[in-house]
């Protein structure tokens, strides 16, 4: 019904709004696995708010662009399914990370690093949206 998907809108920004705040926090930036959760989140809000609003849209209000425009039918289901395949891809590195990070091993603890994250975020991005093409 309509009403659960405007729910679903407004819960779900609300707390990922809360979430970036939360994750910027100057405790928690210099954090490994806390960027990978940001990123995750980055993802999150962008289909909550594009992927939920157009298929509000599509369904309750004759929304018929996805039927009149291929390009935007295209970007749309891209987006739909890269989306979440990256926030899935994220919270899995974040939780990879925090394996890292909790070792005994001094030298597999080193690889938690925050400069790691950052190329390795913008290396999962690269593969995932090429992946999804």
């Amino acid at each position: 019904p309509l009403y659960i998907n405007f729910i679903t809108v407004i819960a779900g920004t609300i707390g990922g709004i809360c979430n970036l705040i939360t994750y910027t926090s100057p405790q928690l930036r210099s954090n490994a696995s806390v960027f990978y959760l940001s990123c995750a989140t980055v993802f999150e809000l962008l289909s909550i708010l594009f992927i939920v609003p157009t298929r509000i849209a599509l369904d309750n209000f004759e929304f018929y662009l996805e039927r009149q425009s291929v390009i935007f039918c295209k970007i749309r289901f891209y987006t739909a399914i890269t989306a979440p395949m990256l926030v899935t891809y994220y919270v899995l590195l974040a939780i990879f990370d925090r394996c890292l990070a909790t070792s005994a091993d001094a030298r597999i603890r080193a690889w938690s690093q925050l400069k790691l994250a950052h190329r390795v975020a913008f290396a999962v991005f690269l593969s995932g949206t090429v992946a999804s093409l």
